[in-house]
């Protein structure tokens, strides 16, 4: 049985079909935007929560309050326009890493953050056949 071109005797019944399936995937969509903006806002509150107990602010921190402010505006970039600017993941990862860095480092210098990367990306790059 050879499957034959459809053209404009698509049924009535598979267009509601289709409509319908596609507004349960919009509206889950939706649902799950608002999801994700409600739990990064309820983190950033217990971020805050923690600085007042804490009694202090670190680099760190404040990098991830960054991060949060920037899933934020992936969601309603996402939520506005249904596209993701490609610059919007790419910020996430790189204050990711940088945190990251800051983090791992013991006494982190603006030399040592810089270059262990470098150094790094060098010794990889070297031994590669």
């Amino acid at each position: 049985m050879s499957k034959q071109p459809v053209g404009n005797d698509y049924p009535e019944a598979t267009r509601k079909v289709d409509r319908s399936v596609l507004g349960f995937f919009s509206i889950t969509e939706r649902i799950l935007l608002v999801i994700i903006s409600l739990l990064t806002m309820l983190a950033v509150a217990l971020e805050l929560i923690h600085f007042a107990e804490a009694g202090r602010v670190r680099l760190a921190d404040l990098l991830l309050l960054f991060i949060y402010l920037e899933v934020i505006g992936m969601v309603y970039a996402y939520y506005a326009t249904h596209s993701v600017p490609v610059t919007l993941p790419v910020l996430i990862a790189i204050t990711g890493i940088t945190r990251l860095i800051i983090l791992k480092a013991k006494k982190p210098s603006p030399a040592s953050c810089f270059l262990r990367p470098v150094r790094c990306c060098y010794w990889r790059c070297h031994w590669r056949f």
